[in-house]
């Protein structure tokens, strides 16, 4: 496995998401783990690879970390890459700095493999040294990812508009990733209408499967217990723009309407890093910005219920997958569980209009019932399409075919 990011901290769902695949390969294979890591956090990197049964750990020194004049080099070359040709960061920094062809091809010599799978696109430069030696190549997507960063307003400058698909530097961005599929012969793909997307682009040779990113039913157990006074949760990372966004709809366009109806409410914004629009809102005696939390499960478990009112329809929102596992009852958007499939009525009431999405905060607020049979089939839902066994042992099953199709 290659991926350009380091393990430690786990903090993101991406990062999640790669351990998972991580546990479920050992079982079954004998898994080399092959990244860039900091030099600071290679021990910690390895002791914890070790914890979870890999043994092949390929830990390589980042060039852009090694002391501050590569830092600023490099630094200094990408942001030139990045204007002047349209080069992404994350593709400078992994494939042409980093996890380049010679490195790799340094690092494994003797080594023999069945199949590689790449953790994002960001070191398909690698991908030919792979198939000189025959090997079946395999890109666990994890997004459509330029499409991720014009939701979430990262590119800018040249662009007429933070959320303009059509920007010189979203179009550049898009151009590589999407040039960068023609060279995989197998993919993951963690959305069912991102994959129907990538199938016009890709080798028409190639194979695919959907994969959602599952949960660890033991370790995210059935725990809903709803507090009193009631709460009424928005759950997630609380520095990025998009969330920023959703957070402040909640506070500002939903929750009023529902204050009408039910004063005693309560609407809590969980996530780390939260903004200064966000921490200013706790002006109303109503609203509690938390901050990171150790234990987040604790937290969710005493929600009524969960809103997620995204706009964007890209990726696997993980923290709804989350909270229905503990037994959370969600009211969201289309966008948010937009290719997910998840199946609306069974533990997830959507809506796009901010007065029905507030009239479904209010029936469970006032239903406690209603509410109690909607966290019964949210637990249930998940059981069935992401549990563990769903999702990444899916995709151990999907890298078996592959070296057996390569067999035949």
């Amino acid at each position: 496995m290659i991926t350009p990011n380091v393990l430690l901290p786990l903090d993101m769902a991406s990062k999640v998401r790669i351990l998972n695949i991580l546990k479920a390969a050992t079982a079954q294979f004998d898994v080399t783990f092959l990244t860039r890591c900091d030099s600071n956090d290679k021990s910690a990197n390895e002791e914890f690879l070790r914890s979870i049964g890999i043994h092949n750990i390929i830990l390589l020194p980042s060039r852009n970390g090694n002391n501050s004049a590569a830092k600023y080099l490099y630094g200094g070359l990408s942001i030139l890459a990045k204007y002047l040709l349209g080069l992404p960061s994350q593709l400078f920094y992994s494939g042409l700095i980093n996890l380049t062809p010679g490195r790799i091809a340094d690092s494994l010599q003797g080594n023999d493999f069945d199949v590689v799978l790449f953790e994002f696109w960001f070191s398909s430069p690698s991908i030919n040294y792979f198939k000189k030696m025959g090997l079946p190549c395999v890109l666990d997507m994890h997004d459509i990812i330029w499409k991720k960063l014009v939701t979430a307003g990262r590119f800018h400058s040249w662009n007429r508009s933070n959320y303009n698909h059509d920007g010189v530097l979203a179009r550049r961005y898009r151009k590589f990733e999407e040039a960068s599929w023609q060279h995989f012969d197998h993919f993951i793909a963690i959305n069912h209408e991102e994959a129907l997307y990538v199938r016009e682009k890709m080798n028409p040779d190639a194979s695919m499967i959907t994969a959602g990113t599952g949960v660890d039913l033991d370790e995210w157990p059935y725990c809903w217990s709803p507090a009193n006074p009631p709460r009424i949760v928005f759950y997630g990372a609380l520095r990025g723009k998009e969330n920023e966004m959703a957070a402040l709809r909640s506070a500002t366009k939903i929750m009023p309407p529902v204050w009408s109806q039910r004063p005693d409410a309560q609407l809590w914004l969980v996530g780390s890093n939260p903004t200064d629009k966000l921490l200013s809102l706790q002006t109303n005696p109503r609203i509690k910005v938390t901050g990171f939390v150790d234990d987040v499960q604790a937290v969710l478990s005493k929600a009524t219920a969960m809103l997620c009112p995204l706009q964007g329809r890209y990726g696997f929102r993980t923290r709804l997958i989350e909270a229905m596992a503990l037994g959370v009852p969600l009211v969201i958007t289309s966008d948010a569980c937009f290719g997910m499939g998840l199946e609306a009525g069974k533990g997830i009431t959507v809506h796009d209009n901010d007065d029905a999405t507030a009239d479904a905060i209010i029936a469970f607020l006032n239903s406690p019932e209603k509410a109690q049979n909607q966290s019964i089939l949210a637990r249930k839902q998940v059981e069935e399409k992401f549990s563990f066994e769903e999702t990444y042992g899916k995709i151990v099953s999907y890298l078996h075919s592959v070296i057996k199709s390569k067999n035949q």
